[in-house]
């Protein structure tokens, strides 16, 4: 659910405490007021010889937040346990016109919010539970086709697939950074 008139902005929280943030975030604001995503992928992990399917964040250390963002919103916000700070414009740098000389003031552009691209991508990937699912694949002679899952309409953004650790690496920009991320996926033999 989008909250009308609202960004996705990205919220610092303590490492380990995000979905205790994101309930505590959730409590306090409600629904109406907030959406909290904390994306996780399951991938598979190896250790002394099992396989283990485990839950990992995507981005330890922050939350997502959907919020129509004000000065009183904010303040609400970093009054919760482990919140650490918001992504904001803080310095002047980031806060002057393209002549360099004038400060541009106000709400809107003191809270930073995400590029709608990156959040867009985010969303493709996870499911209603906010996590990424293991997508199904197949070799078509030399050609990886996604056959099901949340890679099946981002096949681009793979760069990498390790078959016998049943894991795929993938591109994903987060707060202008570029970041290779591990997922899950099952490859079939050849059809």
């Amino acid at each position: 659910m989008q909250i009308s008139n609202s960004h996705w902005y990205a919220l610092y929280v303590k490492t380990g405490y995000e979905d205790e943030t994101k309930s505590l975030l959730e409590q306090k604001l409600g629904p109406t007021m907030i959406r909290c995503l904390l994306p996780k992928r399951r991938i598979p992990e190896k250790k002394e010889k099992n396989t283990k399917i485990v839950l990992k964040t995507m981005f330890p250390g922050y939350l997502l937040i959907n919020v129509k963002m004000d000065f009183c919103t904010y303040y609400e916000i970093i009054k919760i346990p482990n919140v650490i700070s918001l992504l904001t414009y803080n310095n002047k740098k980031d806060r002057t016109t393209s002549d360099h000389n004038t400060l541009i003031e106000g709400e809107a552009n003191y809270f930073k919010a995400l590029p709608s691209e990156e959040v867009n991508l985010i969303l493709k990937l996870i499911d209603d539970n906010d996590i990424v699912e293991f997508s199904k694949a197949f070799f078509d002679g030399e050609k990886l086709v996604i056959e099901s899952g949340p890679l099946r309409e981002l096949s681009c953004s793979i760069k990498k697939i390790e078959i016998r650790k049943s894991r795929a690496k993938i591109s994903l920009n987060f707060m202008e950074t570029q970041y290779l991320m591990d997922v899950g996926i099952l490859i079939t033999r050849e059809q």
